[in-house]
């Protein structure tokens, strides 16, 4: 999943680098190097990029010095999905070992560890209030968790497929989803 952030681009690979590119001129500003990524976006604010791993970690990386500022273990299997808190705080990963974990950005803690999806859990999202949390998953299923309490609020059926992505609209008010059963 390629992450936009402004002029600039995050393009993971599956070889050991993730490029970062410019959108305006398609140059290659930097190479984030030493693991294979399969999820990747930006922070809000833009100065930090967090990637998942082939060694089921997520690292935050400086986006000035291309740097690992801190790097967040606890998945038993790569995560396909990460996703910021609309105030930077906050990160969510969603993980072939079907968890989505919640981590906090300053301690590097594992805060929730959410269960409750049959498959890897393929798309993660914040609600923009950062109150909700969404997640699809290779069960064909969407859930909705409450951030606060890490309980499930509501699951979502409906799609005969692999859901491969969830996002929340503005307001919060309606959620898209995608799958492989060529539905949105």
């Amino acid at each position: 999943k390629i992450q936009n952030s402004g002029h600039r681009v995050v393009d993971p690979q599956f070889l050991k680098l993730c490029d970062e590119l410019n959108t305006q001129n398609g140059r290659r500003v930097r190479v984030y190097k030493g693991h294979s990524t399969r999820a990747v976006s930006f922070s809000p604010s833009g100065n930090a990029v967090i990637t998942s791993c082939g060694d089921n970690a997520l690292r935050l990386w400086d986006v000035v010095s291309g740097k690992v500022l801190r790097c967040f273990k606890g998945h038993s299997s790569i995560a396909r999905s990460v996703a910021y808190s609309s105030d930077g705080n906050y990160v969510l990963s969603g993980s072939d070992d079907g968890t989505i974990k919640l981590w906090s950005i300053t301690t590097g803690e594992e805060l929730r560890r959410l269960e409750g999806h049959a498959g890897y859990v393929l798309s993660v999202a914040f609600s923009p209030s950062g109150q909700l949390i969404l997640s699809s998953s290779a069960d064909s299923t969407i859930k909705l968790w409450d951030v606060t309490t890490g309980k499930e609020v509501r699951s979502f059926d409906g799609h005969d497929g692999d859901v491969t992505s969830v996002a929340f609209s503005p307001d919060a008010k309606h959620i898209l989803s995608g799958s492989w059963d060529h539905t949105i």
